[in-house]
């Protein structure tokens, strides 16, 4: 009866988890763009109205993103997919954003534990999709911000969404680290370009990790060092591009000013609180 159990653990869990997915895909059917999906989808969706053309609608959003990357902020891949928003075609095509973002979110928590798990620990097959599934639920149930994580596009696609896009980049320099193929570089510098222009919560500290590895792989004299090496300046050659923006300084000036040791200061603190907060330790 144990190793029966045993055999069917991982598709336990894995059942367990897609049920807990049914509802939260079936609300999203019931989905509606709000605030800044009105604001950044206006462009693309008038252009849409007028052509019915999707590369004259991706063109409006390039040229929004220009214009916000001087007027607003710098994050250039976020802008894009914000001006490219679904009800820029279709109120009908938002009720899908719940289940794509959903569908990030654990393919990338499967993708990453997929090398951690099986490569590096290693274990099995089996374990892998047990962890996997119970990372995954715990990830979508004990969200603060449901609304925010899963339904609403313009928030869940910038921190959920691009959350998700760093564990495919961290899964993918991990498949690299196991077995050294090269043409993992191609992705690889993909993700970087396009992290470099996301969101600074999941950016920072991707780039301090794989800055870290390079670093160790350096002092071992790793030959992947060089993939390592070059993928570590794009990531960084792009942060330097998203943060170096006009927009930035314009968006500061209507802004409180600190210093950037008391701005770090304030950010671990408010760290801290929240992880206070969301595990009910509120002080």
């Amino acid at each position: 009866m144990k190793n029966k159990f045993a055999k069917w653990k991982p598709y336990i869990f894995l059942a367990v988890l897609l049920a807990s997915l049914v509802p939260l895909v079936w609300l999203g059917r019931y989905n509606y763009p709000t605030g800044d999906d009105y604001y950044y989808g206006t462009e693309a969706h008038l252009v849409w109205q007028q052509t019915g053309s999707i590369p004259q609608a991706i063109s409006a959003a390039c040229a929004g993103v220009a214009k916000s990357y001087q007027i607003w902020q710098g994050t250039y891949s976020a802008l894009f997919l914000m001006y490219l928003a679904p009800n820029a075609f279709s109120n009908t095509a938002y009720h899908l954003v719940t289940f794509v973002i959903l569908l990030l979110l654990c393919g990338s928590i499967f993708y990453l534990l997929r090398s951690l798990v099986c490569h590096f620990l290693p274990g099995t097959c089996g374990e892998w999709i047990t962890i996997s599934s119970v990372f995954s639920f715990l990830c979508i149930q004990t969200v603060a911000f449901q609304s925010d994580s899963f339904y609403w596009y313009n928030g869940s696609m910038y921190y959920t969404g691009f959350f998700a896009v760093t564990l495919f980049f961290l899964g993918t320099l991990l498949r690299y680290l196991y077995n050294g193929k090269k043409i993992l570089m191609l992705p690889l510098l993909l993700f970087a370009i396009f992290l470099g222009g996301g969101n600074y919560v999941s950016l920072l500290p991707c780039m301090l990790f794989v800055v870290t590895v390079t670093f160790l792989l350096l002092l071992q004299r790793n030959k992947k060092t060089y993939v390592c090496g070059i993928t570590s300046a794009v990531l960084l050659l792009s942060f330097a591009v998203s943060a170096m923006a006009p927009g930035n300084q314009v968006r500061q000036d209507g802004m409180w000013k600190i210093p950037a040791w008391k701005a770090i200061a304030k950010c671990l603190l408010q760290g801290v609180r929240y992880t206070f907060a969301w595990t009910g330790l509120w002080w």
